[in-house]
């Protein structure tokens, strides 16, 4: 398919396949975004549907956030897309995870951002998407967590309604308590499950596992309270390499034995609390649905395709490449190009898309790191005497993040990696060097290169 005959194909809703790669689409209902307070939805489904959902899912994000999923001030955005039909979102969801998998939502994290697929052709789509909303809640304020800590409390969110100038949240669906009867999960076994755990992806324990996380995570925040307190401890734990176990029943004061018989009588119970929100304790946004140009929304879908993995990376291309038919100087388009390029190793072809996005103003605050980095590994490849061209660049790049983002270590030892490279600026480099481990003490890069400058050794090392 030519790439004429490919943006033909997507304004008609037709298949649009990326080579190698199985078809992803888009419709022909015209795209709208909503840009909430902390986060942007795109959405296919018509005006009232995404209207609704934008509100629902700003005063849960409000009424969270500032209480019992208070975030750590990250600025990274969330992008949230909302797919009308089922056959477009099964396109996107089979790129991103491969096919076999039967979810209705995804949401994973970036440095770059946030980003949230929801299929909204399917029943119950509005709740996936306050579910999926909430493990990126989850993750703003306690970051990695294990699966049924995430999965248990956005279950217990994903019921959130407003209630007039309270919303409520919590119920206890009687389907859950039926299959708990029938079967259960042993608690050791479930601590220890993760995302990519065969019994989570797919199949009916799948749904034993969503039904088991809702009802221990309503037991320890809305059946007893005081153990809500002792969450953070027991990831704490965890974060501290404790065995999974011990951190649960050192954190909760209780034996896995005895946690699952207050577990199985918690289920039996004919009438369970729910919890009781302030959504309006926190500013939100009067934000109303926009029309999306196709360059804009071409290029979304690609940087959503890029960011998720390499076998997704055809699609991503044949996207962003429909974005700039549309519209050669759409700065986006350009990014989510370089990053194409980028986990190919195509590092040339990168670093001029990046370059180019940086020249038509796009203001995504990690391109000049990734360009950056790409033109130091184009310095160490490089022949000796074009070499010199490629680390000027880089510095020049490495001194835009510092400038950007003045506390930010990261950006410090990057620059100082750059400047140990070349004699003159080393007593520079060194400068960097300091200043990142001033900001972040445990910086590695920092401390390691400090120590090669004190010795005189490495400088032309590829490690950074």
């Amino acid at each position: 398919m030519t790439l004429r005959r490919g943006v033909l194909a997507l304004l008609f809703g037709l298949a649009f396949a990326g080579p190698a790669l199985g078809d992803v689409r888009i419709d022909s209902d015209p795209w709208l975004r909503v840009d909430c307070s902390t986060f942007t939805i795109y959405s296919n489904a018509g005006e009232r549907r995404t209207r609704e959902l934008a509100r629902d899912l700003e005063k849960m994000s409000a009424a969270l956030g500032t209480s019992i999923l208070p975030q750590r001030g990250e600025n990274r955005p969330t992008r949230l897309f909302f797919f009308r039909r089922s056959v477009s979102f099964d396109s996107y969801r089979d790129a991103l995870l491969g096919t076999g998998s039967d979810k209705d939502g995804i949401f994973f994290s970036r440095p770059s951002g946030n980003f949230i697929i929801i299929d909204g052709g399917a029943r119950g789509s509005h709740r996936v998407a306050l579910h999926e909303l909430t493990h990126q809640l989850i993750h703003g304020s306690y970051g990695f967590v294990p699966l049924w800590v995430n999965e248990g409390m956005a279950g217990v969110f994903e019921t959130f309604q407003l209630d007039g100038p309270r919303a409520r949240a919590g119920r206890v669906e009687r389907s859950d308590l039926q299959m708990l009867k029938r079967a259960r999960i042993p608690l050791d076994e479930l601590l220890t499950m993760n995302a990519r755990s065969e019994d989570f992806l797919s199949g009916p324990r799948s749904r034993l596992v969503y039904a088991q996380t809702r009802l221990m995570m309503h037991y320890v925040l809305v059946g007893t309270p005081s153990r809500a307190d002792r969450l953070p401890v027991y990831l704490d734990l965890l974060r501290a390499r404790t065995e999974p176990m011990e951190a649960f029943e050192r954190a909760f004061g209780m034996s896995l034995r005895q946690f699952e018989g207050e577990l199985v009588a918690y289920s039996h119970r004919k009438i369970h609390s729910m919890l009781t929100l302030q959504p309006e304790s926190a500013p939100v946004a009067d934000s109303s649905p926009v029309p999306v140009p196709p360059a804009e929304i071409f290029a979304e879908l690609a940087g959503l395709l890029a960011e998720g993995g390499t076998n997704s990376l055809p699609a991503a291309e044949s996207l962003v490449r429909a974005s700039l038919d549309h519209d050669p100087a759409h700065s986006r388009a350009h990014v989510v190009l370089g990053l194409v390029h980028h986990r190919r190793g195509q590092l040339d072809a990168a670093l001029t898309a990046y370059e180019a996005a940086l020249e038509l103003g796009s203001t995504d605050p990690l391109l000049p790191g990734r360009a950056g980095r790409v033109a130091l590994r184009l310095s160490m490849n490089a022949p000796p005497e074009i070499r010199g061209d490629w680390l000027e660049r880089a510095i020049t790049f490495f001194r835009v993040t510092v400038e950007r983002s003045p506390l930010d270590a990261g950006n410090w030892s990057a620059l100082g990696v750059a400047l140990a490279r070349r004699d003159q600026t080393r007593g520079e480099a060194r400068t960097a060097f300091e200043t990142a481990l001033k900001i972040d003490p445990g910086n590695r890069t920092a401390r390691v290169w400090l120590k090669r400058l004190d010795e005189g050794t490495g400088m032309s090392s590829r490690t950074e």
